[in-house]
This record gives C-alpha cells, sequence and structure tokens, in this order.
C-alpha cells in the first residue's frame, strides 16, 4: 500500500477576521452597531413618552 504523495506546497493562511486585529475591527463595529440600535430605541421611546405627556397637558 503507497501513500499518496502530500501536497506541502499548500498552506491555509489565517485569514484577516482571525487575526488579532480583525477581531479588534468586528468587536468595535458591533460595539457600535449595538450602541447606534439601543441610542435608536431609547430615543424612540423618548419622544413617544414626551409626545404623550403634552397630549395630556393640553
Amino acid at each position: 500500500i503507497v501513500a499518496p504523495p502530500s501536497n506541502d506546497s499548500v498552506r491555509l493562511e489565517a485569514g484577516p477576521l482571525i487575526t488579532g486585529t480583525g477581531a479588534l475591527y468586528i468587536a468595535v463595529t458591533c460595539a457600535f452597531a449595538l450602541i447606534l440600535v439601543v441610542g435608536s430605541v431609547v430615543s424612540t421611546l423618548c419622544i413617544k413618552n414626551s409626545k404623550a405627556r403634552v397630549q395630556e397637558s393640553q
């Protein structure tokens, strides 16, 4: 039984998303997106509450 020849010339390198800098960029982007979503929800709720208070006071 003869083993097939192995191809040592093919090497898989870590992509940019796996390296430390790539992971940092992904983490910062996710954090920014989460802050944006939370800020949008909070501002929407505040605007709705302030409109409701104005209508109640009239």
